[in-house]
């Protein structure tokens, strides 16, 4: 199989998502099995991660964050300016103008944890007498002081909303990680929000096939980037044709390998699943989005969704669909979704056929959109209509 990681990619970064939301004993036992060095390394990576794009700092604004744990600190610089990314070094040197410190523990709780639906609290902060001088404040110009504090507070404010688990929108996180998801020619966060915003506070698996930009390396990855900023909690896989391993990052892996193979989609599920959530915005070849969902179908867990995008290719040839009017074409990704809506009433079907009977047990529901569908998982077994209720009008017979 073509680079699928024995390890399940990293079950103790898996085991740290899920200490976030427990006790503390519970959470530092888990922060010391993965190291705290490496914990607050990838910790001060999600930070700058989440950093919005500063602005109204006006120059660079050095601001160090200290993590402790124990008797351990450790320091980094997080340097920000105006509509730049920010900068992120490790030690805190001595020429900065804000510090900020906070335990590795409330950090990562914040960062990691179920929402608290609180920003203040974690950090203690110190403005240094340096600033104060540099901006003027001794010279006897408050004005100049004050001006400081405010290009201060402004790159503060970014690194501590970074922390705290108020969550942007994602049709917001589509366009800061640029994402065919949101504008343009596909409209599709809204849906993923209604859907898929439930599972935004657990910890969970996403998987999406396809991380665009071909064999372009530059393009690649800001799909995976969005979920990754949008799952707070979630790992995040990627598979694609191509190698885009320099995708690879903190809580993002990425896989080589077919949509259209059958062995490699088993192997997948079988060394990386249960998937809370699983997209396929891949070839869009009908045959390749078929093979997929009858693979990867069954590894995906209850509750969770199977979302295919890009229905459009249906309706053309090009892509293995059919263009004639009316027709319902059973090799189509749609002609699938017809299907399934056929196998959620598989109880009142006289006779469903045995892969209809048994794909409906597990599905709830067949959400349709505009070239997107998302398929709810779950029990689909409430008996059915019992066979006394008569199968005709009580008033009198059907009408022609």
């Amino acid at each position: 199989m073509d680079q699928v990681r024995a390890d399940r990619l990293d079950e103790e970064m898996e085991e740290l998502l899920g200490a976030a939301g427990g006790s503390e004993r519970v959470l530092e036992r888990a922060i010391e099995r993965r190291g705290p060095d490496r914990v607050a390394a990838e910790a001060v990576a999600e930070i700058a991660f989440r950093c919005a794009p500063p602005s109204g700092c006006r120059g660079d604004v050095r601001v160090g964050v200290t993590l402790t744990h124990g008797a351990a600190a450790y320091g980094h610089l997080f340097r920000l300016s105006d509509g730049a990314p920010v900068k992120v070094s490790e030690g805190v040197p001595e020429n900065i103008e804000m510090w900020l410190e906070a335990r590795l523990t409330d950090v990562v709780r914040e960062l990691y944890g179920p929402a608290s639906g609180r920003s203040l609290g974690v950090f203690r902060a110190e403005l240094l007498s340096a600033l104060r001088r540099d901006a003027g404040a001794a010279a006897g110009s408050p004005d100049a002081g004050w001006e400081g504090c405010r290009r201060i507070a402004a790159a503060t404010n970014v690194i501590v909303n970074a922390v705290s688990d108020r969550a942007p929108a994602l049709d917001r996180l589509a366009l800061r990680h640029p994402t065919d998801k949101w504008g343009g020619i596909h409209w599709f966060t809204p849906h993923y929000e209604r859907h898929l915003g439930p599972l935004r506070d657990q910890v969970v698996r996403v998987l999406e096939i396809g991380i665009g930009g071909y064999d372009d390396l530059g393009e690649s990855g800001g799909s995976l980037k969005m979920w990754k900023h949008f799952f707070g909690r979630g790992l995040i896989y990627g598979v694609d044709l191509f190698d885009k391993s320099q995708c690879d990052e903190p809580r993002v892996r990425t896989l080589r390998g077919d949509q259209n193979d059958p062995a490699f989609l088993r192997r997948l599920g079988e060394e990386l699943g249960p998937f809370d959530v699983v997209i396929d915005d891949g070839s869009h070849i009908n045959e390749h989005m078929r093979t997929s969902f009858r693979e990867l179908y069954p590894y995906l867990r209850n509750g969770g969704y199977y979302v295919i995008e890009d229905l459009w290719t249906s309706y053309c040839p090009g892509y293995g669909g059919d263009e004639t009017p009316g027709r319902r074409d059973q090799a189509t990704a749609v002609g699938l979704v017809k299907e399934l809506v056929d196998a959620v009433q598989h109880e009142e079907i006289p006779e469903p056929g045995a892969r209809l009977r048994e794909t409906g047990r597990s599905l709830l529901g067949v959400h349709m959109y505009h070239n997107i569908v998302f398929l709810e998982k779950g029990v689909n077994e409430q008996g059915g209509v019992p066979p006394w209720v008569g199968r005709a009008p009580f008033w009198g017979e059907a009408p022609d």
